[in-house]
């Protein structure tokens, strides 16, 4: 399960809202936000390395997001 608050942080201390990051992604607003709440389906492992990429993250802060 995803740490949305961390997530949320890093969303935002990198320039980003759920809505920006989404179109990045190539994926619908409503999905993505379905997917960070863990209502239907999760993020897949490639969607988090993309997330990853484009926040850059470094390994701590991306595994105290998708792994804790």
């Amino acid at each position: 399960m995803i740490n949305v608050n961390q997530f949320m942080k890093q969303i935002s201390a990198h320039g980003y809202t759920k809505e920006k990051l989404a179109e990045k992604m190539g994926m619908e607003v409503k999905i993505f936000g379905q997917k960070l709440k863990g209502a239907e389906d999760c993020f897949t492992i490639r969607e988090a390395n993309r997330l990853v990429e484009i926040l850059k993250l470094e390994g701590r802060e991306a595994e105290k997001i998708f792994f804790e």
